[in-house]
């Protein structure tokens, strides 16, 4: 009779189920007090506020961020008990000595560890499903958290059992796990800060492969927005089934791995002698951008700036690196004795590490003069301002040529300036023809005689601030305005006192009506003017006195929303006006409106700038 081979052995199934079901027990008591023991208090405690329909729809779908995290940390809980045979000799030569196959071993440790955070998933689902029939929740929601936390499942499961892999260590495993999760996104964060203080324009923030760390990713896909009805849009959940699939790549990439994992490696911090290099210059290159972009802004505050920021940077990254290096030679060694005889490779890293910061100072690839053409340009967004005319274009990307030409001044450390000094950051954001994004970052700085040079980068940073085209995308609702649309308009007073150095005043709400009629009849009256939607960077003796008045306006598509015919985010508006001397029409509403004093000139506790 032919023999058989099997990829699941009951036997050692019940034995790790026997060990392990602790960890399964409170899994499923974490599910059970967030799902049905948390719906039915939500239930008890605002059944006579809340409608029967839907009423826990929106608390139920944002508990799935929450399964994303509890997923994130069973995983590897789980991973680590059902391999565990794996790192300490004893257990792996016993394993290892059955008549089993290595694939075998595999997949029982995979499955048993697996199925009863699935089953636990679906048993806690089904304990919600008389909410359902009592129409307090929806059917539709109960699935998407139910599907959004077995994708989750899989998805970390898989992945932990790939780590597992990697290392000899249980100790060393969770880190492994946690550093593999966050590595992309924390490395990617800290090297464009280092290369913030070497390339003039380069941005510190932002991220581009923040998709390469699953739970950031997952969390901020799975996004929940209420409608005005009470209806309950999710969305997300397609993003955590890729990475669910992603899991199962893992897995077999695991399995790869463990058909080839030397067994003797149990106790190692690394399982594959091949990945102790790579594993000691991933530490080097961590630990250095890491250290650089804490130093900088713990230690220093981000004083320095030009060559004396790039000095820094330099060394910085190598003090950086060599922690990171001799740190991983000691875990790979088991020792601390490790400075003898291993000092060329870190050399070689340094080295390498010295010439790249060094030619990116230098700029020899030209990244800072790098400046897309105008007609390859769909918009630019400057400091949440959108840019589309082609006038509009041509003086921004004069302006930046012009800021870049002038990197010395720009980035002349504040205390050899002379006073007064005002600074402002400026963002970039180019999208391109083709859906391609460009961005840059620049400091822009102007002290003492320059403050009043009408040429000077910072007045031409402000004058393009304050073009046409700007004050229209600032002030020209994308909400329709008329009354049902109105969710809030009122003018807040307020007046100092000298005597106590302190202020006073008031507010006036107006009606919907009264709303429509300012916005057609005044704000876009004084807009024709260009005297609404300003924001000034610095006073250049030139600026309107404001008065003691700010609107606020706020407009809501209730209809559109409900429908669910645009994003969200096109069906919101909120202005905030400061209003100014110039402000003919607007103050000549008010003044119609309302019997409230408004003076001009006065000192006042309202911010400089509109919106």
């Amino acid at each position: 009779m032919k023999s058989r081979t099997s990829f699941f052995n009951p036997g050692v199934a019940k034995n790790l189920l026997r060990r392990c079901w602790p960890v399964w027990a409170a899994y499923l008591a974490f599910l059970l007090l967030l799902w049905p023991i948390a719906s039915l208090q939500r239930v008890q405690d605002y059944s006579d506020t809340l409608n029967r329909v839907n009423v826990l729809d929106y608390i139920m779908a944002t508990i799935g961020e929450s399964m994303v995290v509890i997923a994130f940390f069973a995983a590897i809980v789980t991973v680590m008990l059902m391999y565990s045979y794996l790192y300490n000799n004893r257990g792996c030569g016993m394993m290892n000595s059955l008549p089993l196959t290595r694939t075998t071993l595999f997949f029982t440790a995979w499955l048993t560890g697996l199925v009863p955070l699935l089953l636990c998933d679906l048993l806690a689902a089904a304990l919600c499903l008389p909410f359902v029939a009592g129409s307090y929740l929806s059917l539709r929601i109960l699935g998407l958290l139910l599907l959004v936390t077995l994708f989750s499942n899989i998805a970390f499961y898989g992945f932990a059992v790939f780590c597992a892999m990697l290392t000899g260590s249980i100790l060393i495993l969770p880190l492994v796990y946690a550093v593999l999760n966050f590595a992309v996104i924390v490395a990617e964060m800290a090297t464009r800060f280092v290369l913030s203080k070497l390339l003039f324009g380069m941005s510190a923030d932002g991220s581009s492969l923040s998709w390469l760390s699953p739970p950031a990713a997952m969390m901020t896909a799975w996004q929940v927005r209420e409608t005005a009805d009470g209806a309950v849009f999710v969305s997300g959940l397609g993003i955590v089934a890729l990475y669910a699939a992603a899991g199962l790549v893992f897995t077999a990439l695991a399995l790869l791995l463990y058909r080839r994992r030397p067994m003797e490696c149990a106790t190692d911090t690394v399982a594959f002698p091949i990945l102790k290099p790579l594993f000691k210059y991933c530490m080097a290159f961590g630990c250095g951008v890491l250290l650089t972009s804490l130093a900088h802004d713990a230690l220093l505050g981000n004083q320095w700036t030009g060559l004396h920021a790039a000095g820094l940077t330099v060394l910085f990254v190598l003090i950086g690196s060599l922690i990171g290096y001799f740190s991983a030679e000691m875990l790979i060694r088991k020792t601390v004795k490790v400075f003898h005889g291993t000092w060329r490779g870190w050399l070689i890293f340094a080295a390498a590490s010295v010439l790249v910061l060094g030619l990116t100072e230098a700029d020899v690839l030209g990244w800072e003069k790098r400046q897309p053409k105008a007609e390859e340009i769909e918009s630019i967004r400057l400091d949440r301002t959108e840019y589309r005319e082609a006038e509009s274009i041509r003086q921004i990307l004069a302006l930046q040529e012009n800021i870049v030409a002038h990197k010395a001044y720009h980035e002349t450390s504040w205390r050899e300036r002379e006073l007064p000094v005002v600074t402002s950051r400026m963002e970039l954001s180019f999208e391109l023809r083709g859906g391609k994004e460009l961005r840059r970052s620049y400091t822009v700085c102007c002290a003492g005689a320059e403050l009043e040079n009408e040429a000077s980068d910072m007045a031409e940073y402000q004058r393009v601030m304050n073009l046409p085209e700007a004050l229209r995308y600032r002030s020209v609702s994308e909400v329709e305005v008329k009354p049902e649309n109105v969710m809030y308009f009122e003018a807040s007073y307020s007046y100092y006192d000298p005597e106590t150095d302190s202020y006073y005043g008031g507010s006036v709400r107006f009606s919907p009506e009264e709303a429509v009629d300012f916005y057609q009849n005044a704000l876009l009256s004084d807009l024709a003017n260009n005297a609404v939607g300003r924001r000034f960077l610095y006073d250049d003796g030139k600026l309107p006195r404001e008065t003691n008045v700010r609107l606020s306006l706020e407009l809501y598509d209730r209809e559109k929303v409900q429908k669910g015919s645009a994003p969200y985010e096109k069906l919101h508006e909120w202005f905030t006006i400061t209003v100014y001397e110039d402000n003919t029409a607007i103050l000549a509403w008010l003044r119609e409106h309302s019997d409230r004093e408004i003076r001009i000139g006065e000192r006042t506790d309202f911010i400089h700038a509109d919106y």
